[in-house]
């Protein structure tokens, strides 16, 4: 499974919000970000570059970015030329509303899985979907829309299914750890309990409940068994 430094997504984050609250004194709370000037004429936006270890023993340089955009949020990640891309589109937000807790966490995902994408080696089945995913705006359920497939090719598409298997991890994690660690897995022995664990907490992962009606059956068991070896990692 691809994993993310949680510490340098967290500190990105940060440094957003702290550029967001320079806007805000420039602009104010209310002033909506798509139809905000600098001083040359063009739409403010936040640019960072971070590095982050890949699954392979490499080290990736991955550059972010936080763009206006009339679109209603979402994102972009890819590798290119051995460096990893990432657009997060803010939508029709104020410079106010953008920070607001609930949409940080929004954008906290759309970030996390877009730098999953720049992580990750493109196998030769998704080389057209890379292409396909070139003026993507979304990484969820009304993405298939935009990208003209189905949710079924979308969420079946190798680089997908590895990007929402982190997500799932990330979601169900805290609480899985947290039986695993007062003795419930044993209760059914360590294997079968595991599993017992992490099946009833992936009714509580939105991404989960978004993905898995249009899932194989060959990729929701590679989705489970790649949760089941994560936790089970995380254990020993």
């Amino acid at each position: 499974m691809i994993r993310i430094d949680q510490g340098k997504v967290k500190q990105v984050l940060e440094d957003f919000r702290n550029w967001v609250s320079f806007q805000i004194r420039e602009y104010g709370r209310t002033k909506p970000i798509n139809s905000t000037s600098n001083w040359n004429g063009d739409v403010p936006a936040f640019l960072t570059t971070i590095k982050l270890p890949t699954p392979w023993g490499e080290e990736r340089t991955i550059h972010i970015a936080f763009l206006p955009s009339s679109r209603t949020g979402g994102g972009f990640g890819r590798l290119d030329n051995g460096s990893g891309v990432v657009k997060v589109f803010l939508g029709e937000h104020s410079w106010g509303t953008i920070i607001e807790p609930v949409i940080l966490e929004k954008l906290n995902k759309i970030l996390q899985h877009e730098i999953t994408h720049a992580i990750d080696r493109v196998p030769q089945a998704s080389r057209r979907s890379i292409r396909t995913r070139q003026n993507a705006k979304t990484n969820d359920a009304s993405a298939v829309q935009e990208l003209g497939i189905g949710p079924k090719a979308y969420f079946n598409d190798p680089l997908e299914v590895r990007a929402y298997m982190r997500q799932v991890y990330e979601e169900i994690a805290p609480v899985v750890r947290e039986r695993m660690a007062g003795g419930m897995a044993h209760h059914w022995g360590f294997g079968k309990g595991l599993g017992k664990i992490i099946e009833l907490q992936l009714s509580q992962s939105p991404s989960w409940k978004t993905i898995e009606p249009h899932l194989t059956p060959a990729n929701h068991n590679r989705i489970l068994k790649g949760l089941v070896a994560e936790f089970r990692a995380d254990y020993l």
